[in-house]
């Protein structure tokens, strides 16, 4: 059995509860998941509410990706009419529309770190405390989940935890898949919709990923020409280093490590200045933190 912990819990349902503050949604998946409300301090109840908490801040960005994804392949009219439609869905007047690959990276950067993390890795194990014998049997005969782990909890609940068979069974890598009878976004540029990467014309024909913002993918344009697209956090991407994409791709594809020479900005505290020293990076695959000795095992294996 395989316990994502560093090690197991031995406290008393008195030491492991709760004191804090949450809001109703809050409490109500709590509820779902098996929680049990012992005390109720103080209650807070608001009649009225109002919206736009995050509006300025996602309207400024939303504008500067918008702006510097340019307009690739459209007339000046394609191009009047997609400013209109985009101040008639988002109320974001565009101004000056033109490409700027550096800006539109920081401006997507800030939109999607509201909400990126909870997209990230959404193949990892379920856990569900079910309270009905109809519920148990539903999960433990689904054709599409493996159960890991059913263990009871007292005498009215049940935990389990399993996975999606889907993500062992396909002979390759899903970066995503949608499921019949969910939504699915729509494609476009506003808030919501997918926005394909890809430019207009182009199609992708190869993808090799080691782990979030570490990926490679090669794009052929209408005439056949292929050029390569490298994304590395954290490593400067110099010429020099373009030039070792093969190397970098085989390095994701078959393990390995590179040692790539970053040019580093530190400060010196003392003298209040700032220069420059040369170091490596480490390029290589990433993995969830483990133990490491003769055999590599999860933190709380047992």
């Amino acid at each position: 059995m395989e316990q994502q912990c560093g090690e197991c819990c031995d406290h008393s349902d008195e030491q492991r509860a709760l004191t804090g503050t949450w809001a109703t949604p809050e409490l109500r998946k709590a509820f779902q998941l098996g929680y049990r409300l012992q005390a109720v301090h103080a209650l807070a109840y608001w009649t009225e509410k109002r919206t736009g908490l995050f509006s300025d801040y996602v309207s400024t960005f939303l504008k500067l990706k918008a702006e510097s994804s340019g307009s690739p392949g459209m007339s000046d009219e394609d191009k009047a009419a997609y400013i209109a439609d985009f101040y008639a869905k988002e109320g974001v007047t565009l101004d000056k529309v033109e490409p700027n690959p550096g800006l539109r990276f920081v401006a997507k950067i800030f939109l999607n770190s509201l909400w990126g993390k909870f997209c990230q890795r959404d193949d990892l194990t379920s856990t569900e405390i079910v309270s009905s014998y109809e519920d148990w049997l539903a999960r433990l005969t689904d054709p599409n989940l493996k159960v890991k782990a059913c263990e009871p909890i007292g005498s009215e609940f049940m935990l389990l935890e399993y996975r999606h068979r889907y993500f062992n069974q396909r002979p390759f890598r899903v970066v995503y898949r949608h499921s019949e009878g969910q939504w699915e976004p729509p494609h476009g540029t506003s808030l919501g919709m997918w926005t394909d990467e890809v430019p207009a014309g182009s199609r992708m024909t190869d993808f090799v990923s080691g782990g979030p913002k570490l990926y490679t993918y090669i794009v052929e344009d209408a005439a056949g020409v292929r050029s390569q697209v490298l994304k590395c956090k954290g490593i400067r991407l110099t010429p020099e280093i373009r030039e070792r994409s093969d190397e970098l791709r085989s390095a994701l594809l078959h393990g390995g490590s590179l040692q790539l020479p970053q040019l580093q900005f530190r400060r010196d505290k003392a003298s209040c200045t700032i220069h420059t020293i040369n170091m490596d990076k480490t390029f290589q695959r990433v993995l969830t933190k483990r133990v490491y000795g003769a055999c590599s095992r999860p933190y709380g294996y047992k």
